[in-house]
């Protein structure tokens, strides 16, 4: 490949498949930290999609160590209006709250904390026969400009984000684990 003539372009195109495997390697273990903390915390594995109301699995990589909670807060409440819209207004809304506690517990005051974070509520609502469980799980880590080749930190996490009606069986495992959603 020709040299560029901006080095630090160059080096990170050189660079480029080093930085992806590292990324790859990163994200395999954020997302093995959060699904061993949902299942240690629940009792039970991550609800797959056929099970879930609401399965939101993401990684992201943020910059700002000021997100804006607004954005996420937007996005979830997009997705459960979507899911649940008029029928069930009452799930929406505790679910959402699921996710505003979680925020507010990673990103705090202005500052995100690195580590596992979790928020777990049963909801009983008024239009299903079971209970439904709202669950957001995450996983932060800060990466270092010095071992990323960037020039200033970032964040990347990885979360869960499930709502759903357990069966009976799973209900009673959940409830033994966490008896707080009992």
């Amino acid at each position: 490949m020709p040299a560029h003539s901006n080095s630090n372009l160059t080096k990170h195109i050189q660079n480029s498949s080093v930085l992806l495997a590292k990324m790859e390697a990163l994200t395999a273990q954020l997302q093995a930290a959060v699904e061993a903390s949902f299942e240690r915390t629940m009792g039970v594995p991550v609800p797959n999609a056929v099970d879930a109301d609401v399965r939101q699995i993401e990684y992201s990589m943020v910059y700002s160590t000021d997100p804006i909670i607004a954005d996420y807060m937007s996005g979830a409440k997009t997705l459960l209006d979507g899911v649940f819209g008029s029928s069930a207004p009452d799930v929406a809304d505790a679910a959402l709250d699921t996710v505003q506690t979680l925020l507010s517990n990673v990103i705090g005051s202005a500052s995100i904390q690195t580590g596992g974070n979790s928020q777990s509520i049963r909801i009983r609502p008024s239009q299903s026969h079971g209970a439904v469980i709202s669950a957001a799980f995450t996983q932060v880590e800060e990466c270092s400009a010095k071992d990323w080749d960037t020039q200033t930190n970032f964040y990347v996490a990885y979360y869960v984000f499930v709502v759903w009606e357990p069966s009976a069986q799973d209900l009673a495992v959940i409830e033994k684990s966490e008896p707080a959603l009992a």
